[in-house]
C-alpha cells in the first residue's frame, strides 16, 4: 500500500495587505439604453436612452456612483422622463498565493456586496404612468487585477457578475436583479503637487425581473421587467 503525503498547500489567501492609497472623485458621463424586457408590454413604457451625468467616488475596495438625466418625449405617444441612479460596491479580495497579498501587481477574486437604486419616472405629475422605482441588494463574485507600476501610475480592473433581491420602493412588488459590472480605472498620483488625475470606464449590464403586486389588477405582472446596457466615462482628481 502506498500512502500519499498529505497536501498542505493553501489554495486561497484572504486579506489585502497592500491596498490602494489614493481616494478619487470624478465627474461622469453615461450612455444608457434602458428598455422593457417583459412578455406583455403595458400601454406606456418607461424606456430611457438619453445620456446621464453624475459623480463617482472610489478608494481601496469601494466604489460608488450617482447619475441623473432627462429625456424629452419625441411625440404625443410618449412622455418626458427623468432618471436617477445610485450604486455602490464594496468587496474583499481573495488571492491565489500568499505573496499576492503584498504584491504591487496581482490578480484576485473580488467577493462583493452591492446595492443599487434606479428611478425612471414621468416628469409630468398628471402623466398616467407608474414609475420604475427599484432598489436592489445582492452579492457578486468575479475577477480583478491591480497594478502599481510606480509611485505615480496605478491601474485597477474588476468584472463582477452579481445577483440580488430587488424590490419596489414604498410598494409591494419584488423579484431579482442580475448584473455584470466591469470597471477600469487609471490613476496618476501627484500630478499637481499632492493632487493627481484619475480616469475611468465602466460597463454595466443589468436585468430586473420583478413580479408586480396583485394590487395592479389586470396590469401585466411583468410591469417592471426591464434591462439596461450602459457605458460610463469619468475623469477627476485623486488625493
Amino acid at each position: 500500500m502506498i500512502i500519499p503525503d498529505a497536501l498542505h498547500a493553501q489554495p486561497f489567501y484572504f486579506g489585502n495587505e497592500n491596498p490602494r492609497k489614493t481616494t478619487a472623485v470624478s465627474a461622469s458621463f453615461s450612455t444608457i439604453d434602458f428598455e422593457y424586457n417583459g412578455d406583455t408590454a403595458p400601454p406606456f413604457l418607461l424606456e430611457f436612452s438619453e445620456p446621464a451625468y453624475g459623480l463617482t467616488f472610489s478608494r481601496s475596495n469601494f466604489f460608488a456612483s450617482v447619475m441623473w438625466g432627462t429625456q424629452n418625449a419625441s411625440d404625443t405617444t410618449e412622455t418626458d422622463l427623468s432618471l436617477v441612479d445610485f450604486s455602490l460596491f464594496a468587496w474583499s479580495e481573495v488571492f491565489f498565493s500568499a505573496e499576492a497579498k503584498t504584491a504591487e501587481k496581482r490578480f484576485f477574486v473580488p467577493i462583493s456586496l452591492f446595492s443599487s437604486f434606479r428611478r425612471v419616472s414621468p416628469r409630468s405629475s398628471d402623466a398616467a404612468l407608474d414609475e420604475f422605482n427599484i432598489a436592489t441588494l445582492g452579492l457578486g463574485l468575479g475577477v480583478g487585477y491591480y497594478a502599481k507600476f510606480n509611485e505615480t501610475f496605478t491601474l485597477e480592473f474588476r468584472s463582477i457578475p452579481a445577483i440580488g433581491y430587488a424590490a419596489q420602493s414604498f410598494g409591494e412588488s419584488s423579484g431579482i436583479s442580475t448584473l455584470i459590472d466591469t470597471d477600469l480605472q487609471v490613476h496618476f498620483a501627484s500630478v499637481f503637487n499632492s493632487v493627481g488625475l484619475s480616469f475611468g470606464y465602466s460597463l454595466r449590464i443589468q436585468y430586473w425581473n420583478i413580479r408586480a403586486a396583485d394590487i395592479f389588477g389586470t396590469v401585466s405582472r411583468d410591469l417592471y421587467d426591464y434591462k439596461s446596457f450602459g457605458h460610463t466615462f469619468s475623469v477627476g482628481a485623486n488625493f
